[in-house]
């Protein structure tokens, strides 16, 4: 077992908690026959429509003025459908407190204790007194509106109330893990971090692999899920692999990485420090993340990231990864490659669609080098043609000269900025092997490719002994040509061709003019 805890116990409801009630009615109490760590809660009845909560002093002042300070709360309303509003409360003392509005529409009515981690810093829904002081924080409790139901058993129950940072949550740090292991440690400990439902495991903390100390882990066709919550910050859920030690080696097959609501305001990461050790993860499913933060020390292969923030790629290897439907701002890439390293061997048959948005598929930083290769890519949905717009495939945000040699795959158009220029090379061959009816090649045609729009010439020249003309062309799109071809003695011949990103090769057959009189 090496799971450990960095969050912080502010209150247990264990022995006997100071209580003070709000609303009217019976008063809150310690409860010994519902509770999920220790040996009891508080809890209340609540009924009538009327607002009914209470708040417990824990008797010790905790600093939680950080920005990205969390207070996790462990409630259960036995009536959740007839539930209006739950209100977690965090106070200074048992008059001066925050209210927060808690999203019930986000928590599934699945029975039993939830989670709640609410923003100590957001802008509360009410204050009572003189509101919270973030420094001084003491006293925590809830507020609950349910309807008219019958009984006469306390309904609201809270217990353990901890707090937690965006770097917080729970660690593994030894040999043999999995995310088991994590789930393992919630079912002594409590602490809220990590929630299993039916083998799917939902982090809504953070969840931290690795350190300095020597760090194996290992899964598998697993699933973590960020849940849809409006209280946490953007940046208080995901997972962070640090591979600072040598021997650190994490082996990750298939799985997934989701949030759970795409489309709402706070999703989970996936965030990677430290160089030394490796993070090994084929076929990744990466669904909705903020944003995807690598190192030299990752190798995400064959792979998708799917309706996610930037993927800061920082030389990592993402060979055969999908790209799909990335969230960011108008003008911002999917992928930022900002390292001394060509991208060839590293970023190799990768695939990018666009999103509904107006952006690119990568950028490429002032640390890029001024010759890169890209190798296989596959581009959907950016400008074909047309370069400099803010939806071409490349942003080439380096204030330098780059050349892109291009080898297999689609050519990408791209957008400077303040101070950078690019040059597309992707060199294909273009050929005709001219042979006669008797299948010999026949030298000295003149074959001349031209545009079929406009006719501009594109090249010209005979063919040689083997009845051959090539050449080198600089593909930058599919261009549609026509191929002359011209020999005295044999009847001329005109065929229309499409150049495309694997070159060219047009077979003709010669007939002879039985009109002409040879020399």
């Amino acid at each position: 077992m090496a799971v450990s805890s960095n969050v912080t116990l502010l209150e247990d409801m264990e022995g006997s908690p100071a209580i003070s009630s709000i609303g009217g009615g019976s008063g809150a109490s310690t409860n010994q026959d519902v509770f999920i760590e220790g040996t009891q809660s508080v809890g209340r009845r609540s009924d009538n429509a009327t607002d009914k909560g209470f708040i417990i002093d824990s008797g010790v002042t905790t600093n939680l003025s950080g920005a990205e300070e969390h207070a996790g709360f462990w409630l259960w309303v036995t009536q959740w459908a007839q539930v209006t509003s739950i209100s977690a409360l965090i106070g200074s003392s048992s008059n001066d407190y925050d209210e927060h509005d808690v999203p019930i529409a986000q928590y599934p009515d699945l029975g039993g204790f939830i989670r709640v981690w609410v923003s100590v810093a957001r802008t509360p829904e009410g204050t009572s007194g003189g509101g919270l002081t973030p420094s001084s924080s003491t006293d925590y409790g809830t507020i609950v509106t349910i309807g008219n139901v019958g009984g006469n058993a306390q309904n609201q129950i809270l217990d353990a109330v901890h707090s937690s940072s965006n770097i917080d949550g729970l660690l593994w740090d030894g040999t043999g893990g999995d995310f088991e292991s994590f789930a393992t440690f919630e079912d002594s400990n409590r602490t809220g971090v990590v929630i299993t439902v039916g083998g799917i495991f939902f982090a809504g903390a953070r969840l931290n692999i690795g350190s300095a100390t020597t760090t194996t882990f290992t899964d598998s066709a697993f699933v973590v899920v960020f849940p849809d919550n409006d209280l946490c910050t953007s940046t208080f859920m995901g997972v962070t692999f640090d591979l600072q030690n040598a021997s650190t080696a994490i082996t990750l097959t298939n799985g997934s990485f989701q949030t759970a609501n795409v489309a709402g305001t706070n999703k989970g990461d996936l965030l990677v420090t430290g160089t030394s050790g490796a993070l090994t993860w084929a076929g990744a499913s990466l669904v909705g993340l903020r944003v995807i933060e690598l190192t030299t020390g990752v190798a995400l292969t064959n792979g998708g990231v799917v309706s996610s923030g930037q993927i800061d790629a920082a030389g990592a290897t993402l060979i055969g990864t999908s790209v799909s439907g990335y969230t960011g701002a108008t003008g911002t890439a999917a992928l930022l490659w900002d390292v001394a390293t060509d991208t060839d061997t590293y970023l190799d048959d990768m695939m990018f669609t666009k999103g509904t948005g107006t952006t690119h598929a990568i950028e490429l930083g002032p640390n890029c080098p001024t010759t890169i290769t890209f190798r296989g890519h596959e581009y959907d949905g950016y400008q074909t043609i047309t370069q400099q717009q803010n939806d071409s495939t490349i942003y080439n945000n380096s204030g330098k000269a780059i050349t892109i040699n291009v080898a297999g795959g689609d050519t990408p158009t791209y957008r400077d900025g303040a101070g950078a220029s690019t040059i597309v090379q992707n060199t294909v061959t273009v050929s005709c092997t001219i042979v006669g009816s008797d299948g010999v090649a026949v030298q000295g045609v003149r074959a001349r490719f031209e545009e079929s729009t406009g006719g501009t010439l594109i090249n010209q020249g005979t063919t040689d002994a083997n009845g051959l003309f090539s050449f080198s062309y600089n593909y930058g799109g599919d261009i549609d040509v026509d191929l002359i071809a011209r020999l005295k003695g044999y009847l001329p011949q005109r065929v229309a061709a499409t150049i495309v990103n694997t070159g060219l090769t047009v077979p003709i057959t010669f007939i002879q003019d039985n009109i002409v009189n040879l020399p």
